[in-house]
């Protein structure tokens, strides 16, 4: 077959997705273990029966991830393609569906203006050329056909810089890990949610998927494989699932209308890079820094996060500006705060810059 991939591509994608080259050989092919099972990795495309043995390692290959031979050719195809797939349980109605892949587009929407403008419970109307950009470029193909879903194609060349795709993907798989274990009872409360990138948005977008009848809905992720090692989200596989049991969409909406009412608040303290400066002379909107690094509320789980930090004064935030010049980290602490829907820290007088 003229479309077969080479054995460079294949042991690429055998090694990415968690198979291990056992050092043994058949007749010229390496043998590569996975879970029990074995494939016969070509040593060369030049051998007479190279597409029948691509085509057994393949169907092999598609029955240890539980999908069709198609879709891992595909993979094989766009090796730096990160694939999330959102499936349920049971069919759609073509309203539904409609409900669904819109509240699937919002979730992205959402995750792409956190990683770009850091955590809000509301961000301002409208969407930021460089959010509408990515949504036009991320590509959207049916779900595994066993079950009806969408998938979500993001190509990690895209932009690597804050809004790049690879950011996206990785802010979509946190937020929909933290809100499922949120809703199951398992994580950290709505308002820390809140401060993971989490808008009152992601709440509505994702009961959506639950359809009218509040079924179960699960995510899945497929890591691209050609992207530097330290930048993958797993060592060792390449999918991690995230499951909404049935009746999430209703525990979604409650928690949406709580936060709603309480917003985010308490003592907290944040540490890192500042990475975007903010000062309108003028206005009252003044002083602040986005500051990337994590974010320890009194009551909650330190984490890796985004924020910004509004200053007391302009000395203070001159400390910061002449840290941010020379790449130093910086350290304070303050009450956390809602302001135009956008989560900040405010720091007084004795929270300081240091």
């Amino acid at each position: 077959m003229t479309d077969d991939p080479s054995v460079d591509q294949l042991a690429d994608y055998l090694r990415g997705t968690g198979w291990t080259d056992t050092g043994l050989a058949w007749r010229g092919a390496g043998i590569w273990a996975l879970d029990g099972l074995e494939v016969l990795l070509p040593g060369s495309s030049g051998v007479g029966d190279f597409p029948q043995r691509v085509s057994e390692l393949l169907r092999t290959v598609a029955r240890a991830e539980g999908r069709l031979v198609d879709d891992v050719r595909r993979a094989l195809r766009h090796p730096t393609v990160d694939e999330i797939t959102v499936r349920r349980k049971s069919t759609l109605t073509i309203s539904e569906g409609a409900s669904a892949l819109q509240g699937l587009r919002s979730f992205v929407r959402e995750s792409a203006r956190a990683v770009s403008e850091g955590p809000h419970l509301r961000f301002p109307k409208g969407e930021p050329r460089p959010v509408r950009d990515l949504l036009d470029a991320v590509d959207l193909g049916p779900g595994p056909r066993d079950l009806p879903g969408f998938s979500l194609f993001f190509d990690t060349r895209e932009r690597p810089d804050r809004s790049s795709h690879r950011a996206v993907s990785l802010q979509v798989r946190n937020a929909a890990r933290a809100l499922a274990e949120t809703v199951g009872n398992r994580g950290a409360s709505f308002e820390d949610v809140a401060l993971q990138g989490v808008s009152l948005e992601c709440c509505s977008a994702l009961a959506r998927l639950a359809g009218e009848d509040d079924d179960a809905f699960e995510f899945s992720f497929r890591w691209a494989i050609r992207t530097p090692e330290q930048d993958r989200p797993v060592a060792s596989a390449r999918v991690e699932k995230v499951g909404f049991a049935a009746g999430a969409g209703e525990g979604l909406r409650k928690g949406m209308r709580r936060l709603s009412r309480s917003g985010v608040s308490g003592p907290a303290t944040a540490a890192g890079m500042v990475d975007g400066l903010h000062d309108e002379p003028g206005s009252d909107d003044r002083w602040r820094a986005r500051l990337s690094g994590e974010v320890a509320p009194a009551h909650g789980a330190r984490r890796g996060r985004t924020i910004w930090v509004r200053f007391p004064d302009q000395s203070t935030y001159e400390r910061v500006v002449r840290r941010y010049d020379r790449s130093r980290p910086v350290q304070v602490r303050g009450e956390l705060t809602t302001r135009d829907g956008r989560i900040e820290l405010m720091v007084d007088n004795s929270g300081g810059a240091s």
